[in-house]
């Protein structure tokens, strides 16, 4: 197990001017690299497709490589995922409407063009789509929950915001938040991604967002995945808001209270958090929806990242329900990111695969939600969200008689 954190031995490379921009440079020359190739095969226009297709895919293969033998596999899966994006959905359909525009190499019949002329506008819709625009299309999910004794409270949850620069992202998140009026804000790990030396106009992002909250109870959060443990309180402290680390909070209103506990990621410790609240109602902070079933948490190895789809329902994590946890707010997945009609998700982070990827699951004794986040993996992980976009979740717990008014 690291005792550092996951997903950042790969950091220094955020020291690099404008360093997102390398996987998408490698791309247009990869790409450029078998175009090339291919046209000295010679032949008709679907041979030279698919000679341009083997070319970028054996270029994609060689990067990934490298990044094997150089880095971390998480940083080479991503930077391979990030060519292939910015190659297929982005170069390839540039150049291929350039040529049907120009009348060269280009399907023989009218149709043919009408048809590849529309595939290649399709794709840089969906990467325009996927990139510039639902990554900023905040939703805002509700939920009411009924925990006999806690009192009547609006809890706002925010995670993985994973801020890499300024963006109107964290503006707008900060101004939805504060429309909902709520009681208190959690915010379950994932502030920015790899140290913050490397990374400081990110945590400055999600300082700034953090700051322009308004609660009536203040702000709890936790460690996440994706930056040093110990960068967690030094964050918190500045965002003026309280850092639980295998911790926990008392919160009352008369003869009415609800413990709040905060998890430490690598190494959580329901029983601690919770000592001396036993027979309370309870909501138990932790980064991942790993806790619902292992005592661990985690994933603490790539390897553990990687999506399973189970054959049958994992077994719960008994203690949670033994501490009487009514709640367990989770984030990591991101909700798996990008999805697909009739599949899911392809990556979830975490061997739960789509099974528990985001919204709210009943857990043997305790209700687990996962929130799909409101950033996107970090590193050279290509920025963008398809049919899952970013989310901050309203808990109204135990409401009164006459709600609120809600907006956002």
């Amino acid at each position: 197990m690291h005792t550092e954190g996951l997903n950042f031995s790969g950091a220094p490379l955020y020291s690099l001017p404008w360093y997102f921009l390398i996987p998408l440079l490698a791309a247009g020359a990869l790409l450029g690299l078998a175009r090339a190739g291919a046209g000295r095969v010679g032949g008709g226009w679907v041979l030279r497709r698919l000679a341009v297709a083997a070319f970028f895919c054996a270029g994609v293969g060689a990067a990934a490589l490298l990044m094997f033998l150089g880095d971390d596999p998480s940083t080479a899966t991503m930077f391979a995922i990030a060519l292939l994006f910015y190659g297929l959905l982005f170069f390839n359909p540039v150049v291929e409407l350039t040529s049907l525009v120009r009348g060269r190499d280009r399907p023989a019949t009218r149709t043919g063009q009408a048809l590849w002329g529309a595939a290649n506008i399709l794709l840089l819709a969906v990467a325009a789509y996927s990139w510039l625009i639902e990554p900023y299309r905040i939703q805002v999910s509700r939920h009411r929950l009924m925990i006999p004794g806690a009192p009547s409270l609006r809890l706002v949850q925010l995670s993985d915001i994973q801020a890499e620069y300024p963006s109107r992202r964290e503006r707008d998140a900060a101004r939805i938040v504060n429309r909902l009026e709520p009681d208190l804000v959690v915010v379950t790990g994932d502030n920015y991604t790899g140290t913050r030396r490397h990374q400081a106009a990110g945590a400055e992002a999600a300082l700034k967002l953090l700051r322009g909250l308004r609660t009536r109870r203040g702000i709890y959060g936790i460690s996440g995945s994706s930056s040093p443990a110990g960068e967690d309180a030094a964050f918190f402290a500045e965002a003026g808001a309280t850092y639980l680390n295998n911790d926990s909070v008392l919160i009352e209103d008369g003869d009415k209270s609800l413990v709040l506990a905060g998890l430490d990621y690598l190494r959580p410790d329901p029983g601690r958090a919770l000592a001396g609240y036993e027979g309370r109602p309870s909501i138990v902070l932790y980064h991942s929806p790993s806790l619902a079933f292992d005592a661990g948490g985690g994933p603490h190895r790539w390897s553990e990242a990687l999506p399973t789809h189970f054959s049958r329902t994992p077994r719960p994590n008994s203690e949670l329900a033994e501490l009487g946890v009514k709640l367990l707010l989770t984030g990591h997945t991101h909700g798996g990111q990008v999805r697909f009609p009739g599949f899911g998700a392809l990556l979830t982070g975490t061997t739960l695969g789509n099974d528990y990827v985001a919204g709210l699951h009943e857990v043997g004794g305790f209700t687990l939600y996962i929130n799909r986040g409101l950033g996107m993996d970090g590193r050279f992980a290509p920025k963008i969200r398809f049919l899952c976009p970013p989310e901050i979740t309203l808990f109204e717990i135990n409401p009164r008689g006459t709600d609120r008014e809600d907006s956002g």
